[in-house]
C-alpha cells in the first residue's frame, strides 16, 4: 500500500508508483491521493495518465474515476509492457506533460516502439510546461 500523501502530497507519488508498478509488474494500493491539495483526489489528467499505463500494461485498475483517492492498479497479471500506438487526452486543461511524465518511463520498457499522443494543457499550473520537457 502506497500512502498519497507523503511529501508534498500530489500527484508525483501516484505517477511514479503506477510507472514502477507497471515496469516491475506488480499490484499496487495506492491510498489518500492527493491528500495535500485543496482538491484531494484524481484530476483529468491523473486518471488519463493512470488510463494509459494500465493500457500498455494490461493492467487491471479499479477506483480511476474523478476525485477518487483510492486507486489499485493490478500490472502483476497483464502481458507486459506492449509496444503500439496509443493515444491520452485529458479533454480538459490538464497538463499533458504530467501525462509524459507518468508514461514515458513504461514506454521505455516496453516490448517494442510505443508511439504516444498526448493531448491536454501545455503550460498548466503546477505542471512543467512542453517548451521546458522538450529540452530535458
Amino acid at each position: 500500500m502506497v500512502d498519497g500523501s507523503v511529501l508534498e502530497g500530489g500527484g508525483q507519488i501516484l505517477r511514479n508508483t503506477v510507472a514502477l508498478s507497471a515496469i516491475l509488474g506488480l499490484q499496487v494500493e495506492i491510498r489518500r491521493i492527493r491528500r495535500g491539495r485543496a482538491k484531494p483526489g484524481l484530476k483529468a489528467q491523473h486518471q488519463c495518465g493512470i488510463e494509459l499505463v494500465s493500457r500498455m500494461a494490461g493492467a487491471r485498475l479499479v477506483g480511476c474515476e474523478r476525485n477518487s483517492t483510492e486507486v489499485d492498479f493490478d500490472a502483476s497479471q497483464g502481458r507486459g509492457l506492449a509496444g503500439g500506438d496509443y493515444i491520452a487526452d485529458t479533454k480538459t486543461a490538464g497538463s499533458c506533460t504530467l501525462l509524459a511524465q507518468t508514461s514515458l518511463l513504461p514506454a521505455l520498457f516496453a516490448t517494442s516502439p510505443c508511439k504516444l499522443d498526448l493531448r491536454g494543457g501545455t503550460d498548466a499550473g503546477m505542471a512543467p510546461p512542453a517548451d521546458y520537457l522538450a529540452h530535458v
